[in-house]
């Protein structure tokens, strides 16, 4: 019988954890297992599961590793045939790990996803895994939709969920553990079932495994960070699995388009940090292909840069000009009773014979010289803003030089890495 590692990366989950074991333990068979790798939960996560569940094999990281990292630190310890790997906020329905045992025993070595429910069960969380478009997002078929039995056929998805699945010690041996680069979480799964399916082994979507997934993650809420993980995990994926020829005639033109669309905050908040982190951490690139690659990158991140300047530009355009209130004489007023008018027309002649034409002399010279002054702020205004420009044109020629730099950098090691294999396999043997 095909035994089981089930492998639990968890970070504060205290709340949900304890129903998740619960559902699980009941389904074990002779030989299977239990990982939950604390990621520095600071909830209490770690003592909970020490106390109450003692058949558990508690890793206690010391920090947190990302979903991939936790995986990977479960992976390295499993006795199993197989790697269960599933999120903290799953609850099993009757016969899951069953089902999921029949599939294997049917199937052979592959990657195998559950039917996921949103909580009571009445509607699709997940049945299996479609990447949709030249921008390879990531969708789920059946989202949200009701579970009538539409979704209760075998299929072969582009990927299954990393919120539930299993993966045969066969296919770890042969694909190895998780790209630990996709930290903290997003499009690891992805990534990992198309290098299953790249070297063999079938992506399957089994039904009859089900599970409740309540889908309670550190950034569930649709917030700038949750959107730059999820781009950044995207893109990564795209730049690992995808041919040359995909990228540079589909991915990158439709990539352009879209984020020449978003909103000024998206591509300030999202996009241009999205763009310099991929560029900073590429995955190996073809050296015939990696300068087009590159260049892309480049091009997109100019974009966002100039799509998030739209908002400063209509700002500084929509601010009202300098306005200057004109200097004028003083009025003359009196509120005593009676005589009032009579002070009032003293007072006008006294300085119409005295300071009129002086003080208009004086308020004339001060015009000019508040009109000088708006002109040559304005002047200073518009220099400004060509430094500015000029600033941030020198910023991209520096991250381009520094980006340039570390991948040379790491082209050069590689050079000098297989020289060093090619000296020592050129060496004969010491007798």
């Amino acid at each position: 019988m095909i035994t089981f590692s089930c492998i639990l990366p968890v970070l504060n989950g205290a709340s949900l954890i304890g129903d998740c074991l619960h559902s699980l333990e009941p389904q074990l068979a002779d030989g299977d297992e239990i990982i939950v790798v604390d990621n520095g939960s600071t909830d209490g996560t770690p003592e909970l599961i020490a106390c109450d569940f003692p058949r558990v094999t508690l890793i206690c990281a010391g920090e947190n590793l990302g979903y991939g990292g936790g995986a990977n630190r479960g992976l390295w310890v499993m006795q199993g045939r197989a790697a269960l790997i599933m999120n903290h906020d799953i609850t099993l329905l009757a016969g899951c790990l069953s089902a999921l045992r029949r599939r294997l025993e049917i199937s052979g070595p592959a990657v195998v996803g559950c039917k996921l429910l949103y909580p009571p069960g009445q509607s699709i969380q997940h049945a299996g895994g479609i990447i949709r478009g030249p921008r390879a997002e990531a969708d789920h078929h059946g989202y949200r939709q009701i579970d009538d039995g539409r979704w209760d056929t075998l299929a072969y998805p582009d990927y299954v969920t990393g919120a539930m699945f299993v993966i045969d010690r066969a296919v770890l041996a042969t694909c190895g553990q998780f790209d630990e680069q996709f930290y903290p979480l997003y499009y690891e799964e992805v990534d990992y079932c198309y290098r299953a399916r790249r070297a063999g082994f079938p992506v399957i979507y089994e039904p009859e495994a089900a599970a409740i997934h309540h889908e309670t993650v550190t950034y569930a809420a649709r917030t700038a960070a949750y959107h730059h993980l999820m781009e950044r995990g995207r893109l990564r994926f795209v730049l690992k699995n995808f041919p040359p020829d995909q990228l540079l005639n589909d991915f990158f033109p439709a990539e352009l388009n879209y984020v020449q669309h978003v909103t000024a905050d998206f591509a300030r908040d999202v996009c241009a940090p999205t763009y310099d982190e991929v560029l900073m951490n590429l995955p190996p690139l073809s050296s015939e292909h990696a300068a087009a690659i590159i260049g892309s990158l480049r091009q997109l991140r100019a974009a966002a840069r100039r799509t998030s300047a739209t908002r400063e530009v209509s700002m500084s355009e929509s601010l009202p000009p300098l306005n200057v209130p004109p200097l004028r004489e003083h009025e003359f007023q009196s509120n005593t009773p009676v005589v009032g008018p009579l002070i009032v027309r003293l007072r006008r002649a006294l300085y119409s014979l005295t300071a009129k034409w002086p003080l208009r002399v004086a308020l004339d010279q001060q015009a000019r010289i508040n009109q000088q002054l708006v002109q040559r702020l304005q002047q200073h205004e518009s220099l400004l803003r060509e430094y500015e420009a000029r600033l941030r044109e020198y910023d991209e020629r520096l991250i381009d030089q520094d980006h340039d730099l570390a991948h040379l950098s790491r082209i050069t090691a590689e050079v000098e890495l297989r020289q060093r294999h090619l000296s020592k396999a050129q060496t004969p043997p010491q007798p």
